[in-house]
């Protein structure tokens, strides 16, 4: 089955970029899964070797977190009618997108990207050239501050 998986970070651009997963999700039919990735929970010798998914209840850490991600989710499912989940897995940004999306066998990963220092990282943001460069699928980048207003449907030419 087809898939998008849509990273989170909850920054400014969040409830952007989960509309218009939503929204493209919808218009292929295709189910998504909202990822957010947590800070590391050391396993053994101070590393987390472990895939950690956080589950309910959440840990204090990560609670507040968890509950946005929740309400992301439910808000795409009741604006688009898509079918949508969410996963919090502690991890690493850049291994834990690509890992979630070679498990969940996503066929596009919908992304944003925030100002950073390099050129390259300005247009594309660390974490987001980060899984480009090693993407197992697509990817949909939306730029942070790319929004631009839609001109009004007006008559199309022939």
């Amino acid at each position: 089955m087809k898939h998008i998986l849509v990273p989170v970070d909850f920054s400014e651009i969040t409830p952007e970029l989960v509309a218009a997963a939503a929204r493209m999700a919808r218009r292929l039919d295709w189910p998504m899964t909202l990822l957010n990735v947590a800070p590391r929970q050391p396993d053994v010798l101070g590393k987390q070797i472990l895939r950690h998914e956080v589950r309910e209840p959440a840990p204090e850490d990560v609670a507040e977190d968890f509950l946005k991600l929740k309400a992301l989710a439910q808000g795409a499912r009741e604006s688009e009618g898509v079918a949508c989940d969410f996963r919090m897995v502690r991890g690493k940004p850049v291994a834990t997108i690509l890992n979630e999306a070679r498990r969940a066998d996503s066929e596009l990963i919908f992304m944003g990207a925030h100002d950073r220092k390099s050129i390259f990282q300005k247009l594309m943001g660390s974490v987001s050239a980060g899984v480009l460069e090693q993407a197992p699928c697509p990817i949909l980048v939306i730029p942070a501050g790319g929004r631009r207003e839609r001109l009004p449907a007006g008559p199309r030419a022939a």
